[in-house]
């Protein structure tokens, strides 16, 4: 992952595009957003959890409710819920 996003103050996304040289906004509202080796992944003001298509240039949902996510490197995706339990995505 080379791309650079952002989130304004509203959960607006945004996606840097290097040609441009600006920012462009991505559909959906987030209140974190991660990217790493396995993609960028995001979770919204009711925890939900989301994860973006490059194909359709959206953000798509996936099971599961967590307050804090990341991204590793190498591919790895960890979350937090709300009772403090720990989760590592796993692709099927």
């Amino acid at each position: 992952m080379n791309d650079v996003w952002g989130l304004d103050a509203s959960g607006g996304t945004f996606r840097f595009d290097p040609s441009t040289q600006a920012f462009l906004q991505v559909s959906g509202l987030l209140k974190q957003i991660a990217a790493g080796g396995n993609g960028v992944w995001g979770i919204n003001a009711s925890d939900q959890i989301f994860r973006f298509d490059s194909s359709s240039e959206s953000f798509l949902q996936v099971p599961g409710f967590l307050g804090q996510i990341a991204v590793g490197y190498g591919g790895e995706v960890w979350g937090v819920n709300s009772s403090d339990q720990i989760y590592a995505f796993v692709r099927p």
